[in-house]
């Protein structure tokens, strides 16, 4: 198959059925599996090519119970890319996925890696005219709905990876709901989570950190736990990210433009269990530009807005500002011969 090679070195018993020994596979290029992907999902094409190795041990007991053991474990996808959706889009792309240190036990029914990282991931996604998600199309079900097992569905198995790293993340995101297309490119994008695992109560540090296309950075520091509950506390970082990047969706409620203006913000997020989310942290809008677009003739502007501390609630949907201070604010107000406004 194109060049790729299965290898197999070491022993075979039957009687009792036992056997030790490493498999390697090197570069098997998965191209047809699409064949049988496209069965069930919304894709035209995939190309990648895996790589592979581990040493294992089998052992049968007395009573017809299977002992295997499986060290080294490691893998490797490399050059991947999918083609699908609709419209039919190259949505993904993947320079290499490398999985490290992989262990299994059975019947303890556990399964560890010591790593997994992705290099340079490409990601393209939107949302279309009528609202809808593209990824969504992936879940096989009306609305993005998925079905699921109940608790039970994942059976008793433990499963952990002590390191998820993203190296030079990117993302093509747009709105095709609102005109013109919004649309944000990410870009740089690093990412780290540790200890990650599917026990109750685990909690995984992460960091992220990205810049966006059309100018300004962001980052993300904190704590995630999923299970049984999802929960964040994190300290999220925002410098010089454009506002204009807000203009379609300021376009469908008033004839203005926003020329220039930057969001710097250092925010504290927290997401409970019990369904409380808070937002708190200061905020400094700097340099912003508002224009008439009917004119073409300057709105609303200050050389600077900031804002010391707020407060949102959004259960509540409370927000509360401690302190807010302008720096040369200016406004234009015209008032017509019919008593309205500009």
């Amino acid at each position: 198959e194109r060049g790729a090679t299965l290898g197999w070195q070491g022993s075979l018993s039957l009687a009792p059925l036992e056997s030790e020994g490493e498999l390697v596979l090197s570069g098997s290029r998965l191209d047809q599996t699409i064949a049988y992907l496209e069965a069930v999902l919304p894709l035209e094409s995939m190309s990648a090519t895996l790589s592979a190795r581990l040493s294992y041990r089998i052992h049968m007991e007395s009573d017809g119970e299977l002992d295997i053991d499986i060290d080294g474990l490691q893998a490797e996808l490399s050059d991947v890319a999918v083609t699908g959706l609709e419209p039919a889009t190259e949505f993904l792309r993947l320079g290499k996925a490398s999985l490290f240190g992989g262990t299994l036990r059975y019947p303890e029914q556990t399964l560890r890696f010591s790593s997994l990282n992705l290099e340079q991931p490409e990601l393209v996604a939107w949302r279309d005219e009528n609202g809808a998600l593209s990824l969504d199309q992936l879940s096989g079900q009306p609305g993005g709905e998925t079905k699921t097992g109940g608790a039970d569905s994942a059976g008793a198995w433990a499963f952990g990876i002590d390191e998820v790293t993203v190296e030079g993340g990117a993302a093509d995101l747009s709105d095709r709901s609102v005109t013109p297309t919004a649309a944000v490119g990410v870009q740089d994008l690093q990412f780290r989570m540790a200890d990650v695992s599917n026990a109750p109560g685990g909690r995984f540090p992460l960091s992220l950190s990205a810049n966006l296309r059309e100018g300004g950075q962001f980052s993300v520091e904190g704590n995630l736990s999923v299970l049984p509950d999802l929960e964040l506390s994190a300290e999220v970082r925002t410098d010089g990210i454009p506002l204009g990047l807000g203009q379609p969706y300021l376009a469908q409620m008033a004839q203005v433009s926003v020329t220039e203006g930057a969001l710097d913000s250092k925010l504290e997020v927290k997401l409970n269990g019990d369904g409380q989310a808070n937002l708190g942290g200061s905020v400094e809008l700097p340099g912003l530009k508002i224009t008439d677009t009917r004119d073409d003739r300057p709105l609303v502007g200050w050389d600077q807005m900031e804002i010391d501390r707020l407060d949102f609630d959004l259960v509540a949907t409370s927000l509360r500002l401690s302190r807010v201070r302008f720096e040369q604010p200016y406004a234009r107000l015209a008032i017509n011969a019919d008593g309205t406004t500009n």
